[in-house]
Parts: structure tokens; sequence; C-alpha cells
């Protein structure tokens, strides 16, 4: 028996050290203080503040912060209220419909951004940052459609229903009762169409233009220069907002399994 537990801990172990690695690796060159990777120079947090020093830095940033916080902030408007049609609502061809909805979440990036890109260059649409956040709407909505349309699937009826019973109206009855009530995986839509949102470089990469780059698109385009310090101290930047990001999805996702339980 210990033999056989061996080699699924071993495996276990070897995935781990695969994945994880290469990150410390990364994360430990951002406090060298040698630019050469090879050679070990002293801690330091001097590429940190050389990193923000960086106008480049700066206004893409910026544009990150524009584009996620308003791709976010849509994308989770348009899925509650879908996800809430689809609860209340039968109509013909809603399977149909519900299916085709996934469509932007498993199509390839380089695909959906060539796509898109055809489509704007056919409309005259000038390739900017509101090209981008259309983008990132495209394909974040999905994903916060499926976490909050599975929230919905295992809501009790019967609350609603004695909502009504003690005078809501039908508007009251979704803002009162079943938003309130779905907000732990309203909440886990929008830190997972942030994450998404944040890591995105290829569909962007087709729809941004010149010189509107976001954090991830601008370490893309840097690493072509070669893999410096900073450019590891800005990936460990953006690591440590998605672990933290992960972090409050899962204790949200924690609240809601045990309000169902």
């Amino acid at each position: 028996m210990k033999k056989r537990q061996l080699v699924p801990n071993a495996y276990i172990v070897i995935l781990l050290a695969l994945l994880y690695i290469p990150l410390v690796i990364m994360i430990t060159q951002s406090f060298n203080k040698s630019s050469i990777s090879s050679v070990w120079g002293g801690f330091t947090f001097g590429w940190y503040q050389t990193l923000f020093g960086r106008n480049d830095v700066k206004q893409a940033l910026f544009t990150t912060l524009r584009v996620t916080g308003i791709s976010t902030i849509v994308s989770v408007i348009l899925a509650t209220l879908g996800a809430i049609g689809f609860y209340r609502y039968d109509f013909k061809g809603k399977n149909f419909l519900d299916s085709w909805l996934y469509l932007p979440a498993v199509v390839p990036p380089l695909v959906l951004g060539i796509a898109l890109f055809a489509m704007y260059n056919i409309l005259h649409i000038q390739l900017g940052e509101p090209t981008i956040i259309l983008a990132h709407i495209t394909f974040c909505t999905p994903f916060a459609f499926t976490t909050i349309k599975s929230n919905l699937d295992g809501f009790d009826r019967s609350i609603e229903e004695a909502a009504r019973d003690l005078g809501c109206t039908q508007m009251q009855a979704i803002t009162k009762v079943i938003v309130p009530n779905i907000m732990p995986g309203i909440l886990s839509a929008t830190l997972l169409s942030i994450s998404i949102s944040m890591d995105d470089v290829l569909t962007s990469f087709f729809v941004s233009g010149s010189g509107h780059n976001t954090l991830s698109m601008l370490i893309y385009s840097l690493v072509k220069q070669g893999v410096k310090p900073d450019i590891n101290a800005l990936s460990t930047i953006l690591i440590i907002v998605s672990i933290a990001i992960g972090l409050l999805s899962q204790v949200f996702s924690g609240r809601n399994e045990n309000k169902e339980s």
C-alpha cells in the first residue's frame, strides 16, 4: 500500500514543482540587485522603485484600470440580467441561446482577436481603449454569466413566491430577494472578470491600436527585448494581485456554499 501511495504523491510533488518553481525563481529575481539573472548581487527593492518611475508603466497601469474597471462592470451587469432572465422565463430557443452564450469563452483568444479586428475594420472603427473594452466585455460576460447562473440554479423559488405574496412587485422581488441572495455569485463573477481582463494579451493585442498598452501587453512587448529584473518585478505584482483575487473569490464561493447548506 505504501508503494502504491508513493507514486501519486511523487506525481503531485513533480507537478507542483513544475508549476511553482519558475514563479519562485521569477519573484526571487525581482529582488536581485544584479541585472544579470545568473548572478546574485544582493537583496534590493530598487527594481520596484525603477518600475514605478517609468512613464510607460504608469500609462499602462491607468489603461489597465480603466479597461478592467469598465469591462468588468458592464460584463457583470449584462451577466446578472441575462442569468435572471434565464431563471425567470422560458422561451423558444432558450437552450440554443444558452449554448451560444458560451462561444466567446471557448473560442481561442487569438481567433477572437482576429475576428474582432476584422469586424472593427469592416465597420471602420478606430482602434483604441473603447475597442479593447468592448473585446474584454465580449469574453468576460460568458464567464460571469456562467458563475451567476450556477447560483440561480440552486435558488429556492419559494422565497421569491413568499415575497410576492407579501406584496412585493416583480422588480422588488428581483432587487430585494433574488439579487441579495446571489450576491456571493455576483462578487465571484466580478473577481473572475477582473482576473481574466487583467491577464489577457492576445485578444487585446489585435484590437488595441498603437499607444494603448495594458500591463500584460507591456510585459509581452518588453520580454521581446530580454527578461530584465524590472519585468520580473512587474510580473510579480500581477501575480500577487491575481492570487489576492483568487483568494477573495474562494471566500465568496465558500460563503455561497454555506448559505446553500
